[in-house]
């Protein structure tokens, strides 16, 4: 599980599509990674890989943000 690609999601293991080689037109500088959600990783797992668009917006589905809290800021790896 220590084995981490930076090709594929850390969550759901599937492609995370990620934009890094042209982060300013990347898909993640439109949606946040909430905190909360990259905690839920495994410590090993941490900045090895972004997350997939699906996996960061079943989290956010799921997990509502409560009134005007800060918005994470933009961008990964987790």
């Amino acid at each position: 599980m220590s084995d981490a690609s930076p090709t594929t999601c850390p969550l759901c293991h599937q492609p995370n599509r990620c934009g890094i080689s042209d982060f300013a037109n990347c898909w993640c500088r439109a949606l946040p990674v909430p905190p909360a959600l990259l905690a839920t990783l495994p410590p090993e797992l941490r900045g090895k890989a972004c997350l997939c668009r699906n996996c960061i917006e079943s989290w956010l589905a799921a997990h509502p943000p409560a009134g005007d809290e800060k918005k994470a800021a933009p961008g990964n790896p987790g």
